[in-house]
């Protein structure tokens, strides 16, 4: 649970159809985990955003 707003986080499904997001359960607590190719995906859509600002 978020401890800012109270809601619930989940995994985002495409995220984890792609295997770049997991669900994991550790020591009975839910953990939204990144996988190394989600890492790369984002790194990417970032490096893309930041190209479009500055054109």
């Amino acid at each position: 649970m978020d401890d800012e707003t109270g809601e619930f986080l989940y995994p985002d499904p495409w995220m984890v159809s792609q295997d770049y997001m997991r669900l994991k359960v550790v020591d009975g607590e839910p953990v939204i985990r990144i996988t190394e190719s989600g890492i790369e995906y984002l790194r990417g859509l970032l490096r893309s955003e930041g190209q479009g600002v500055q054109g």
